[in-house]
């Protein structure tokens, strides 16, 4: 579990104890809505990914063994529930980062079995990467590389088509004294480069095609121009997005690393309560944030549009607790060091 994902789980907890008398853990995620009907409610929404017409895949936990990752359409609505993640066993699970690829292809993580599961849209699992220490945040590029960071090992891993291993940096690679320290999100940008979240330097490092250094954003160089991210984002003009929980904000650089914009709470139409714990943008250059149990969707201007809460009410229990049927999951002494093609 990355010390990130801690923080903001217990401030997610810490918040709702304190504003709705209990722990947000607890309640049942489906709820009447007076109707006989059923709602369908997000666990605890964290990253999305997005697929070339606009439907996006949402992880989605409450950090105390209910997982799974939500297929909704453009306006929020559930599509597919999917639930192939490993028991837990004691220890944080389920899914964290999540990526679409140029096939329409589902790259995701999961926590308890350390690998990342590659998912065809129909809902097969393609095949399981196992071997990680600690994975966090995941990237899919062009050419269908696969970019992997692990936190607790320090470490961004990058893999070609084939699963084999072609770089292991814990640091940019014209840059070896300046190592990362809990390595969290991952953000493609244009011409093959790669932004890669500092967490523990609170700095947002920007590598060329070749991983070497070509930027920094906050940290040493910048002090106070990052407080605590939780999370990043990247346009299809390059720009980058990087989400604030603990002051309530998203903030926009440019491609050089210059402030552009920043979407704060200080704005009537833009209510954070919990998050931003994460930051998306979709093809269009919609914004999305995670904000406790729901998902804030932003224009461009950072102007809320809507807020997704549930996305599905149905009138039979079975489909309210349908969820995708997929091969279940092979132990993680199975996975160790291996790809398991299915």
């Amino acid at each position: 579990m990355s010390l990130r994902r801690i923080h903001i789980a217990a401030g997610a907890a810490i918040f709702f104890a304190l504003t709705c008398g209990a722990d947000p853990n607890a309640a049942s995620p489906t709820a009447s809505n007076g109707s006989g009907n059923c709602a369908i409610c997000f666990f605890g929404p964290d990253n999305l990914a997005f697929t070339a017409d606009g439907t996006a895949y949402v992880t989605d936990n409450d950090h105390r063994g209910h997982f799974r990752v939500l297929h909704l359409d453009r306006t929020g609505h559930l599509l597919e529930d999917w639930r192939p993640f490993a028991p837990a066993k004691g220890e944080e699970g389920g899914p964290e980062g999540i990526a679409v690829d140029r096939f329409g292809d589902v790259w995701v993580t999961d926590s308890a079995a350390r690998s990342v599961l590659h998912i065809v849209p129909s809902g097969r699992i393609l095949e399981r990467r196992g071997g990680f220490h600690d994975v966090g945040h995941v990237a899919v590029d062009e050419c269908a590389r696969l970019y992997v960071a692990e936190g607790g090992a320090g470490r961004v891993q990058a893999f070609a088509a084939n699963g084999i291993r072609i770089a292991n940096w814990n640091s940019a690679l014209n840059a070896k004294a300046l190592t990362w320290k809990y390595p969290e999100g991952l953000a493609l940008l244009p011409h093959g480069q790669l932004a890669v979240e500092d967490w523990g330097h609170r700095r947002v490092v920007l590598l060329n095609a070749n991983g070497r250094l070509r930027a920094i954003i906050g940290g040493s160089q910048q002090p106070g121009t990052l407080n605590n991210s939780s999370g990043i984002a990247a346009d299809a003009s390059g720009n980058i997005y990087v989400a604030e929980t603990a002051t309530h904000k998203i903030i926009k650089f440019g491609p050089s690393g210059r402030i552009v914009r920043t979407f704060t709470n200080d704005r009537e139409d833009m209510p954070f309560t919990v998050g931003p714990t994460s930051v998306a943008v979709d093809h269009d250059g919609r914004i999305y944030a995670a904000d406790g149990r729901s998902v804030v969707v932003l224009d461009r201007q950072g102007r809320r549009r809507k807020r997704w809460r549930c996305p599905a009410v149905t009138t039979t229990d079975e489909t309210c607790n349908r969820r995708t049927s997929l091969k279940p999951l092979a132990t993680r002494e199975q996975l160790d060091g291996k790809t398991q093609r299915l």
